[in-house]
């Protein structure tokens, strides 16, 4: 019968699109609550990120002092020989607007605190999604260790 096939067919997308699901539902998970916790490292005891710290005008450069003194020498790039950072070409064009967004911005416009709003939603979207997705494992798994008999009520 050709609609058995069918149905054992769907089944077997159905597990796949499952596990899947379960599976990319984790690292979508840890990928929105660490890129919150970068966003926002105050929720974890640390500081604010340097741009937050010292100011970043949005202009073309970035006084390296102030990065110096907030990151106390730890992996700063040494300055240009006129004491400022230049930002790179990349933040031009279609590039600069990918990054913008990354951190929060849209053009001068800071969104962090959207960027914050759509990390917790992902993690409510797939926490709740793996919970359901155990749920109906849990359930398939009562499901085939039942007996037949007490399936069908003999």
């Amino acid at each position: 019968m050709p609609w058995r096939k069918e149905l054992e067919s769907l089944k077997r997308v159905r597990r796949i699109h499952l596990w899947i699901g379960l599976i990319s539902s984790l690292f979508i998970f840890l990928e929105a609550l660490t890129g919150l916790l970068l966003m926002e490292p105050r929720l974890i005891g640390g500081n604010p990120p340097i741009e937050q710290r010292f100011g970043d005008s949005g202009g073309s450069t970035v006084n390296t002092q102030n990065i110096e003194r907030a990151v106390q020498g730890n992996g700063v790039i040494p300055p240009r020989e006129s004491g400022t950072f230049q930002r790179d070409r990349e933040n031009f064009g279609i590039m600069g607007i990918i990054r913008g967004l990354h951190v929060g911005r849209i053009g001068n416009i800071n969104v962090s605190w959207l960027t914050d709003l759509v990390a917790v939603a992902m993690m409510l979207l797939s926490g709740t999604g793996i919970y359901l997705s155990l749920k109906i494992l849990r359930a398939e798994r009562r499901r085939k260790f039942t007996p037949q008999s007490e399936e069908n009520g003999v």
